[in-house]
């Protein structure tokens, strides 16, 4: 590898996946896991973080070759963009396929590797080779990553539960809340604004329903979560104001909520 592909790919590192913005994400979908008392050991629980963000890498770099002529116009500063030959980017991106559908079989299991993850870059490949499809719309689709390495991580199918069920659908719809709200090409026209107030509306019935599920087992709980619920919900309606431009803050809630939940279970 040439001087200047091992100084394009660490670019490529500091500004598409920054540790300050991506090890607490891969943390809040392991503590998403944890939610219904999956019991781990230290060491396990490491593994599996670092194998989070290797799914989170790898999907991120493969979404941004499939973006490129897009970010051209858009986001012509990038790095991907400046770069004249993507083959290392390339094989990059297929090793650290490969490298996590074995990586996924051995911590957790080939079951979950083979009947999760290999459906999902097959899914996903396809999208990106189709093409033609509305940007708000692949948007959506391709957020269906961050459910599934929940799903993943919380055992696969078999650990398939209501909680989990609930767990992943918070954490979609916190996604894609924030998506639209980041990105206001998503949101715009009719169509747009509409998926932004149903999937908002989705996150706030989300938020209450974790809080009221806890009823019976944990009353004072409950209470905690609805009041956090309800915070949540005012802090929505300020990131929906058009002079906020950091919208981050719409994870806080679900960190939140996740944590109180791991905590109880």
């Amino acid at each position: 590898m040439s001087s200047s592909s091992k100084t394009s790919l660490w670019d490529y590192f500091a500004e598409r996946f920054p540790p300050g913005q991506f090890a607490p994400l891969a943390l809040m979908l392991l503590m998403a896991s944890l939610v219904g008392g999956r019991a781990l050991h230290l060491g396990e629980l490491v593994l599996q973080f670092g194998l989070t963000l290797s799914w989170i890498f790898q999907f991120r770099l493969l979404d941004d070759l499939h973006d490129r002529e897009r970010d051209r116009k858009m986001q012509p500063h990038r790095v991907l963009v400046q770069t004249e030959s993507l083959g290392y980017f390339r094989c990059l991106a297929g090793l650290a396929t490969i490298g996590n559908l074995g990586a996924t079989g051995l911590l957790l299991s080939w079951n979950i590797s083979f009947t999760i993850l290999v459906p999902l870059n097959l899914m996903l490949a396809a999208l990106y080779w189709k093409g033609g499809i509305q940007r708000l719309v692949h948007t959506q689709i391709v957020l269906i990553k961050y459910p599934m390495f929940v799903l993943m991580l919380s055992g696969g199918i078999p650990g398939f539960s209501v909680t989990t069920s609930l767990v992943t659908l918070l954490i979609y719809f916190t996604f894609a809340v924030f998506e639209l709200l980041h990105d206001p090409s998503l949101r715009f026209g009719k169509r747009g604004e509409t998926a932004l107030f149903v999937e908002a509306f989705f996150l706030g019935v989300m938020w209450f329903l974790l809080a009221g599920w806890t009823a019976y087992s944990h009353p004072i709980a409950t209470i905690i979560l609805t009041g956090l619920a309800m915070c949540a919900c005012l802090l929505l309606f300020h990131l929906f104001r058009p002079e906020t431009t950091n919208h981050r803050p719409i994870f806080l809630p679900t960190i939140l909520q996740l944590t109180v939940l791991t905590f109880l279970t």
